[in-house]
C-alpha cells in the first residue's frame, strides 16, 4: 500500500508551520532537505515549490545570497537565517579545527636514503665508509670520472 500524496496546499501548510516553529524557537532556517524529510519526500524540489507558493501568497519574503538564505515572516516580524552564515563564521571554525588537528600531528620521520653505495654496495645508513650517514647519496661527478 502506498502513502497518500500530499496536495500542494498541504505541503505549503506543513512548510509554513515548520518556518513558524523555527522562528518562534529562534532556530536556524531549515534546509530544503530537512523540509523534504518533514514532508516525507526525497526530492528537495517539493519544499522549493512550497516556498515559491508561500512567496506568491505574500506569507514570506526570501532573500538569498550565494552562501545563505533569510526568510522574513511578516506575520511574526521575525527573520530566520540559513545554517551557513554569510559572515564566514563556519569557515573560520572549520579552519581553526583544521589548524588544531595539524598541530597535534607528530612530524614525519626523516627520509633515509636507502640507495647502496656504487663502490661497496652498502647503504649509508648501515655503515658505508664512502658516504656520510646523514647526507643523502650524491654522486660526485669529479670523483666518479
Amino acid at each position: 500500500m502506498t502513502k497518500p500524496r500530499r496536495t500542494a496546499a498541504q505541503s505549503r501548510d506543513v512548510v509554513y508551520d515548520a518556518l513558524l516553529r523555527a522562528a518562534r524557537a529562534g532556530a536556524r532556517c531549515p534546509t530544503n532537505l530537512a523540509l523534504a524529510s518533514l514532508l516525507g519526500v526525497r526530492s528537495s524540489s517539493i519544499p522549493q515549490k512550497a516556498l515559491a507558493d508561500l512567496i506568491a501568497a505574500d506569507k514570506i519574503v526570501v532573500t538569498t545570497t550565494p552562501f545563505s538564505r533569510e526568510i522574513l515572516i511578516p506575520e511574526l516580524g521575525a527573520t530566520i537565517r540559513a545554517s551557513k552564515a554569510p559572515d564566514g563564521s563556519k569557515r573560520e571554525t572549520d579552519r581553526a579545527e583544521a589548524i588544531a588537528r595539524a598541530e597535534r600531528r607528530e612530524p614525519l620521520p626523516p627520509v633515509l636514503d636507502r640507495t647502496p653505495c656504487f663502490r661497496c654496495g652498502i647503504r649509508a645508513d648501515i655503515g658505508c665508509d664512502h658516504q656520510p650517514a646523514s647526507a643523502p647519496y650524491i654522486i660526485d661527478l669529479e670523483f666518479a670520472a
